[in-house]
């Protein structure tokens, strides 16, 4: 049940008054009140495949432009991938 039903099943059930009711307002009765946080998004891939990959580009078993190719990112996207994981981007040391 929603708690928007819940408000109208108790003044039926004459647990609240209609006034009361009425004076609740519809943003009271989601998440307990509070205000919902923005969140981010999750980071694209795990942190334990990132660092697969980055030692892969280290030890030169992968290209930078495959390694792109497979997860559908750009070299410059692949980049931001390692910055947001906080590993430092293999090609560029």
């Amino acid at each position: 049940m929603s708690s928007s039903a819940l408000r109208w099943r108790l003044v039926e059930l004459g647990e609240i008054s209609l006034a009361t009711a009425r004076d609740l307002p519809e943003s009271a009765l989601h998440n307990n009140g509070l205000k919902t946080a923005e969140k981010s998004p999750p980071a694209l891939f795990s942190h334990p495949f990132v660092e697969v990959i980055g030692l892969a580009l280290e030890q030169g078993r992968l290209s930078v432009n495959r390694a792109g190719a497979l997860l559908d990112l750009s070299v410059e996207d692949l980049e931001e991938l390692f910055v947001a994981h906080g590993i430092e981007c293999p090609w560029n040391h």
